[in-house]
């Protein structure tokens, strides 16, 4: 959804988190460990309970396909929005640190801020997300 395609750019966090998941565990127990871990993907990273955040992390440092993702990712865009027959529905973060928004969508895509939310906002507004699934849906 950006204008152009993103110039190839390793993921320097995935490299980081891949580092340092011997001591995932210990981080997610705290307070501070879970802001360091989850700071980037959620605006509340207090609200996820430390098991949770645990297997997050762990999760995306052992994500195996995601230098091939992030690369194909980044080498095109998609254009086909407006071609999608029904209703659509976008929802985007109000606190998302690593997808902006675009300036212009087709008339045909509705678009939803979900207010206090980070990049994963399931954690942060579940009761929010869920209501957008659901009218959406209907």
């Amino acid at each position: 959804l950006w204008p152009e395609p993103l110039v190839p750019k390793p993921s320097l966090a995935h490299g980081l988190a891949r580092g340092l998941r011997p001591l995932v565990g210990p981080a997610a127990a705290s307070r501070l460990g879970r802001r360091l871990l989850l700071s980037s993907a959620v605006a509340h990273p207090q609200r996820v309970p430390a098991a949770a955040s645990a297997r997050l992390a762990r999760a995306y440092a052992g994500a195996t396909g995601f230098v091939a993702v992030n690369r194909a990712m980044r080498a095109g865009r998609f254009e086909a929005l407006d071609r999608i027959p029904g209703p659509l529905t976008l929802i985007w973060p109000e606190h998302d640190r690593l997808v902006n928004r675009p300036r212009r969508l087709p008339g045909n895509v509705r678009n939803v801020v979900l207010q206090d939310a980070g990049h994963i906002p399931f954690w942060d507004v579940p009761d929010a997300v869920a209501a957008v699934l659901r009218e959406a849906s209907a």
